[in-house]
C-alpha cells in the first residue's frame, strides 16, 4: 500500500551521503595504513584503532546503500509513520505514546516513544543505537536529517498527523500549552508558516 496522496514523503539526500563516504574514507585509509605501518603498536592501541575501523566501515555501508536507495526513506500520513531505516513496517499512531523534538550537540532530532516496542521492532544497528538514545533520554525511534526534505518539514507533517502530545498536570502549564496550540492553528489557517 504506497503513501496517501497528501503524505510526507522523503527520500535519502544522495548528495549528502556521498560527501559523509568522502570524508570517511582517508580515514578508513590512514587507520588501515597505520595497522599495516605499525606492527609493533601495542595491542590495546591496535584493537581500539581496530574497533573505530569496523565503526566507520559500517557507516559507509550505511551511507552507500542510503545514497543507492530509490524508495522513499520516510513516510507520514494520516494512518502513522514508515521510516526504512528503523523497519520496512508501518508504525500506526495507536503505536505511539508520545513524541518530541529534541536538540543534542547543535542538532534536532525527532525522538518517538512506543507503547510497545516489541510490537514494532527495528533493524538490529537501529535497536543498536536506540539502546544509546535511551541512555540519553531519548525515546524509541529517533530520526535524524540525510534526507531531501529539510528538518521543519519533517515536524510540520508530524503536527499534522501524529496525535498531539498529553497535557501535563499542571493545570496553568496545559492553558498555555492549549492556547500555544490555538495560535499555531489560527497562523496556520491564515496562511502563515
Amino acid at each position: 500500500m504506497g503513501p496517501d496522496r497528501e503524505a510526507f514523503v522523503a527520500y535519502p539526500n544522495r548528495r549528502a551521503m556521498v560527501v559523509v563516504v568522502a570524508s570517511l574514507a582517508p580515514l578508513v585509509a590512514a587507520i588501515l595504513a597505520s595497522q599495516l605501518l605499525h606492527p609493533a603498536a601495542p595491542f590495546g592501541l591496535r584493537l581500539f584503532a581496530l574497533l573505530v575501523l569496523i565503526a566507520l566501515a559500517i557507516g559507509i555501508a550505511v551511507c552507500l546503500r542510503l545514497a543507492l536507495q530509490k524508495r522513499p526513506v520516510l513516510i507520514v500520513d494520516r494512518h502513522g509513520f514508515t521510516w526504512t531505516r528503523w523497519s520496512d513496517r508501518p508504525i500506526p499512531w495507536e503505536a505511539v505514546e508520545r513524541w518530541q523534538r529534541k536538540r543534542y550537540l547543535f542538532n534536532d532530532y525527532l525522538t518517538i516513544w512506543l507503547k510497545d516496542p516489541s510490537a514494532h521492532p527495528g533493524k538490529p544497528i537501529q535497536r543498536l543505537l536506540g539502546f544509546g538514545n535511551r541512555k540519553l533520554n531519548f525515546g524509541h525511534v529517533t530520526i535524524a536529517t540525510g534526507m531531501d526534505r529539510s528538518f521543519e518539514e519533517m515536524m510540520r507533517a508530524f503536527s499534522d498527523f501524529a496525535p498531539k502530545p498529553p497535557l501535563p498536570e499542571d493545570p496553568r502549564l496545559a492553558r498555555r500549552l492549549l492556547s500555544a496550540r490555538a495560535r499555531e492553528e489560527r497562523r496556520r489557517a491564515e496562511g502563515g508558516s
